[in-house]
């Protein structure tokens, strides 16, 4: 598990590390970029994938903020902007 936190919302990634995911990649690089912290959850380790499969999760990268599920890859703008926004 990766943790940073520092924002005002938390946010939580669900992805895998390796065999990398596309979508986990694209996710994290934004989300570094936009200096947004946040807690990656690798669900190659079988608790995150428990949790995950917990959350009814049919993919990944899986993105919540405040435990709000924003989707993945396709919405992170969206998050990036909702956390900056604050």
């Amino acid at each position: 598990m990766i943790h940073r936190s520092t924002n005002l919302k938390e946010v939580v990634v669900y992805g895998r590390l390796e065999p990398p995911c596309g979508g986990c990649v694209i996710v994290k690089a934004k989300l570094d970029q936009a200096q947004i912290e946040y807690t990656y959850k690798d669900v190659s380790e079988d608790i995150f994938y428990q949790e995950m499969c917990g959350l009814r999760l049919r993919g990944i990268p899986a993105v919540f903020v405040d435990g709000e599920f924003m989707q993945g890859e396709g919405n992170i703008d969206k998050v990036i902007q909702e956390v900056l926004n604050k």
